[in-house]
């Protein structure tokens, strides 16, 4: 992002595809907190199974919104202006990288909770 914004600097349209990228990290909170619940096996403990739950929903969920429909949509937008190539194929790898993040947490979703009931 540093070397982006010194490159770039005072390109509005860039600012905000940058500002449009933050957006994917509305999903690390409920990512982190997930991830504790496993790691010190509180994920099976009653009074955690249901924060557990949810904070697994709303990763996915968070996922698809803010990091596959949100990538896609900066994909299409930095297509049709001139002069971003370079940002453009950037924005196609962390999108591509997010959408291998989210199949591997839609597969551990659906193992852990369709197979159990």
């Amino acid at each position: 992002n540093i070397l982006i914004y010194y490159r770039y600097y005072g390109d509005n349209f860039l600012l905000n595809i940058m500002a449009y990228n933050y957006l994917s990290e509305i999903t690390t909170k409920s990512l982190n907190y997930s991830l504790y619940l496993y790691e010190n096996n509180l994920h099976k403990d009653p009074r955690y199974s249901y924060n557990y739950l949810i904070s697994n929903k709303l990763t996915l969920g968070g996922f698809f919104v803010f990091r596959i429909l949100n990538g896609l949509y900066l994909i299409r937008k930095l297509y049709l202006v001139d002069g971003y190539t370079f940002i453009y194929y950037l924005q196609w790898t962390l999108t591509s990288m997010n959408f291998v993040w989210f199949y591997k947490l839609g597969k551990y979703y659906k193992k852990t909770y369709l197979k159990d009931n």
